[in-house]
């Protein structure tokens, strides 16, 4: 739950390229529009479901109302 962010970016990020090597030339203007939603459901997942304070995989990854703000802003 606290890498869900980072998982809908890459998930985003390869169903892109996989549709680039697929799509013809010409369709290749609806791939934008799908890289911002991906984009858009990771920042709306961050703000509205994700806690701000957690800890996951024994304390190799933790959360704090830090860490929240710079996930939202490299986002």
């Amino acid at each position: 739950m606290l890498m869900a962010p980072e998982l809908i970016v890459v998930i985003t990020a390869f169903v892109v390229l996989f549709a680039d090597l697929i799509v013809d030339e010409r369709r290749r203007v609806l791939l934008a529009p799908i890289a911002l939603i991906g984009l858009g459901l990771a920042i709306a997942f961050t703000l509205t479901v994700m806690p701000h304070e957690g800890v996951m995989l024994g304390g190799r990854f933790s959360l704090d109302v830090v860490a929240w703000w710079f996930k939202l802003l490299f986002l």
